[in-house]
């Protein structure tokens, strides 16, 4: 069964390694990722950067508040 991965693994490198494989196949697929997920992904990053320092002043402020009424 090793001897059956080894040869498909082997086979698929030596696939992979062809330059055909990057000027059809990996260009378009980067070039799509790049123009489409990528402004997403980085938009829900920051989303979350900015809700977080928000909910971490909403806590510091309450908690500030709650010690002066003590």
């Amino acid at each position: 069964m090793s001897d059956l991965v080894n040869s498909i693994t082997n086979i698929l490198k030596k696939e992979l390694d062809k330059p055909e494989w990057k000027e059809l196949i990996m260009e378009p697929v980067s070039r799509w990722v790049f123009s489409n997920i990528w402004p997403w992904a980085l938009g829900l990053i920051l989303l979350n950067f900015f809700l977080t320092i928000g909910a971490v002043s909403l806590v510091l402020y309450f908690t500030i508040i709650r010690q002066k009424n003590i």
